[in-house]
């Protein structure tokens, strides 16, 4: 995880940082008509102008709920974690569909709009290679399920070194996709 906080100055308000989720490239604001709920605790899911062509999707994020601290406490709580990047996912898939995207780490954060604009402006040279090479291209996903009795031995092992034992078992039976497959 990767978080980026830097010092609010005198002109920012302190009470709230920005929650950047991703990048965009378009040649007008993509519409977030319809876009998910934000992450638990920031406001809705709006654009921030970069660039000619590119965005960033962001969010306000209130820093009672985005301070070090209370994100520290979040982290603890695993169903917690488990709704921020569920809700982080769904913000940055409404935008694949709509435009090309680079994704951004889960709590992502920024003092301003202001703070955020700039550090992407910094990396405007290889984000623009990024958009480029993705151009034309769609992502898709596979979902690889054990047999019944692999996921019935998976369900029932009580350790680290049970499940590592199965993989190789499955991974020598030729059941694992080879490394040369996987990229």
């Amino acid at each position: 995880m990767k978080r980026i906080v830097d010092r609010p100055s005198s002109s920012v308000d302190a009470r709230s940082a920005t929650y950047v989720y991703c990048l965009i490239q378009s040649a007008k604001p993509a519409s977030t008509r319809g876009a998910p709920e934000s992450v638990p605790g920031a406001g809705a899911a709006r654009l921030l102008p970069i660039d000619s062509g590119i965005w960033a999707v962001v969010a306000d994020a209130p820093l009672d709920r985005f301070s070090d601290d209370a994100l520290q406490q979040e982290l603890q709580d695993i169903e917690g974690i488990s709704r921020h990047a569920l809700a982080h996912a769904s913000v940055i898939e409404f935008f694949f569909q709509r435009a090309p995207v680079i994704p951004l780490k889960l709590f992502t954060l920024f003092s301003s709009d202001e703070k955020a604009r700039e550090h992407v402006r910094g990396r405007l040279a290889t984000l623009k290679r990024m958009f480029a090479s993705l151009r034309g291209l769609e992502e898709w996903g596979v979902r690889i399920v054990a047999g019944a009795r692999e996921a019935e031995s998976a369900a029932t092992m009580s350790s680290g070194r049970d499940y590592l034992q199965t993989k190789k078992k499955l991974h020598a039976r030729g059941a694992g996709p080879s490394r040369a497959t996987i990229r």
